[in-house]
């Protein structure tokens, strides 16, 4: 079934929420797994810590100091998606 109730078509693709058939959010689809995770929040955080640089600029509000903790928080997110990296890739060779 789908959201609005009725018969979901053969061969639509995705897997059906259990209870009212909407489509699964996709990384709970099958064959994702801890990589593709990975990749869909590491694509998302420099987007955001990039943004921060420009904001302050587009706002008005800039200052000398705010580069620097931009690239402090820059620094802190690459170093948070080294560490998700590594440990997306050992569980990746954990489960196959």
């Amino acid at each position: 079934m789908t959201a609005a109730g009725t018969p979901r078509e053969p061969g639509t693709g995705g897997t059906a929420h259990p209870e009212d058939g909407r489509p699964a959010a996709p990384a709970r689809r099958p064959g994702w797994d801890a990589r593709h995770r990975f990749a869909l929040s590491g694509g998302a955080l420099p987007t955001y810590t990039c943004g921060g640089f420009a904001l302050p600029v587009l706002k008005g509000t800039a200052t000398p100091v705010n580069p620097a903790g931009q690239a402090a928080l820059a620094l802190g997110s690459v170093l948070l998606l080294a560490v998700a990296a590594r440990r997306a890739g050992r569980a990746a060779e954990a489960v196959g």
